[in-house]
């Protein structure tokens, strides 16, 4: 059970590191997006 926990909390943090790469890979293109119109 504890290692369930552990398996399931680092399947957290890799998703939330994901998303925080991923919400500011969206952040770097949106000005470049507006400049091209």
């Amino acid at each position: 059970m504890q290692s369930l926990l552990h398996l399931m909390g680092f399947l957290w943090i890799i998703g939330f590191d994901f998303g925080s790469i991923f919400t500011s890979f969206l952040m770097s293109l949106i000005p470049i997006r507006y400049n091209t119109k």
